[in-house]
C-alpha cells in the first residue's frame, strides 16, 4: 500500500458527531425521580431561578416526561440553565443547535455552547467541538484546534476522540505527522472496543520501521493504562 493511497484512506475514516442528548445532569438523578410526578413544583423552582430545576424542566419538556412534549419550552428552559453554567445544559443546547432540533440549525451557536461545556471538562462537548473544527462547521476549519479538543477528550478515555486524534497524527493534520503516536492512540481506542481499527492499524504497521513499531506498541500499552476507561 503506497503512502498517498493510505493517507487518503485514513482521511475518509474519521469518526463524526456524537448525537447523544444528556437527559439527566450529574447532580440531579434523584431530583428527576422525585419531581417527575410534580411538574408544577418543578416549574415553580425553575421560575425562582433554580438552575437544576430549569435543567430538569427542560428535559421533561424535550422528552415529554410527565408533561406534554414541547421543544420550544424545552429549549427556553435549557438556555436558562445553560446561562447559569449547568454543563449538561450547555452541551444539550449546543447539540440542539447543531442538529436543528427545536431551534433553527445554527452551527455557530452550537460551537459557542459546546465550548462553554467543553471548557468545564464535559467530554462529549470536547469531542463534538473537535468535530466542528475538523469539518469547518460554525467556525473556520482548523485542524490544530480540532486536534486540541480531540486530545482533551482522548485523555479522558473517549475512544472516538482517541481514534480521530490517531488519524490526525497518521496524516499530519493539525499535529506533526507521527506514525508512532497515531498507532498508539488508535490502538488505545481499539483496546476499548472501537470498531474498524484492524485495517487501519495494519496499514500503519506497514509504514513503520521495526524500531518504530516496537515504540508504538509500547506507547499504546502506556496509553491504555493511562487513558482507557476502567
Amino acid at each position: 500500500m503506497n503512502t498517498n493511497s493510505y493517507e487518503r484512506f485514513l482521511r475518509v475514516m474519521r469518526s463524526g458527531l456524537i448525537l447523544c442528548l444528556l437527559l439527566v445532569s450529574a447532580a440531579s438523578h434523584e431530583a428527576v425521580a422525585q419531581e417527575a410526578d410534580d411538574p408544577e413544583s418543578l416549574r415553580a423552582a425553575a421560575e425562582q431561578g433554580d438552575a437544576e430545576a430549569q435543567y430538569n424542566l427542560a428535559i421533561a419538556y424535550l422528552i415529554g416526561e410527565s408533561i406534554e412534549q414541547d421543544y420550544a419550552a424545552g429549549v427556553q428552559w435549557l438556555q436558562a440553565a445553560a446561562e447559569q453554567g449547568v454543563v449538561e445544559a450547555q452541551y444539550n443546547l449546543g447539540l440542539l443547535h447543531d442538529t436543528g432540533q427545536g431551534v433553527a440549525q445554527d452551527h455557530a451557536a452550537a460551537v459557542r455552547w459546546y465550548r462553554a461545556s467543553a471548557e468545564q471538562g464535559l467530554v462529549l462537548a470536547q469531542y463534538n467541538l473537535g468535530v466542528l473544527y475538523d469539518n469547518g462547521q460554525g467556525v473556520v476549519e482548523d485542524d490544530e484546534e480540532a486536534a486540541r479538543w480531540f486530545r482533551m477528550a482522548a485523555e479522558q478515555g473517549f475512544a472516538e476522540a482517541q481514534y480521530n486524534l490517531g488519524l490526525m497524527y497518521a496524516n499530519g493534520e493539525g499535529v506533526p505527522q507521527d506514525y508512532v503516536q497515531g498507532y498508539a492512540w488508535i490502538g488505545t481506542a481499539a483496546g476499548q472496543g472501537f470498531p474498524d481499527t484492524v485495517e487501519v492499524l495494519q496499514g500503519l504497521r506497514e509504514q513503520m520501521t521495526p524500531s518504530q513499531l516496537a515504540s508504538a506498541v509500547e506507547l499504546a500499552r502506556e496509553y491504555r493504562e493511562r487513558f482507557a476507561i476502567q
